[in-house]
Parts: C-alpha cells; sequence; structure tokens
C-alpha cells in the first residue's frame, strides 16, 4: 500500500513550523506503521487498540514535557 502524503488543499504547510511539520510526519509515519497495518481486525471486532492507545499517550507526554521544557508557546 502506497504511504499517504497527505493533500493539502489549502497549503497550510506553508504555515507550519519546522517543529509543527515534524510532529505531523511523525503522527502520519505512527500511523503508517502501526495502526493501518491493524485496524481493520480491530474495527471488525468492535475492540480498541490498547497497546497503541499506550504509545500514543507516552508519546504525547513527551512532547508536552519536551514543550514545557523548551518554553515553547501553545
Amino acid at each position: 500500500m502506497n504511504k499517504f502524503e497527505g493533500i493539502d488543499y489549502f497549503d497550510l504547510s506553508e504555515l507550519l513550523t519546522s517543529e509543527e511539520i515534524m510532529m505531523r510526519d511523525t503522527i502520519r509515519q505512527f500511523v503508517d506503521e502501526e495502526v493501518i497495518p491493524i485496524i481493520e481486525k480491530y474495527y471488525t471486532e468492535g475492540t480498541l487498540p490498547i497497546h497503541l492507545v499506550k504509545k500514543w499517550v507516552n508519546w504525547v507526554y513527551s512532547v508536552l514535557i519536551y514543550r514545557k521544557n523548551t518554553d515553547v508557546p501553545n
């Protein structure tokens, strides 16, 4: 399957900082590698891939800590 490169109809990528682009690309990579291969099974079963939720929460927490420690504006 081809990777989703994104569609930017309104050229919003031009408004993103390099950090925001890095975060967007990291999220896309996470979805491509971790979510896409298994999501059909979980959807069919009507369950939640808890192991992915835990990974996601850990990632978000680390981003928030980084932002707090580097005084990055919200």
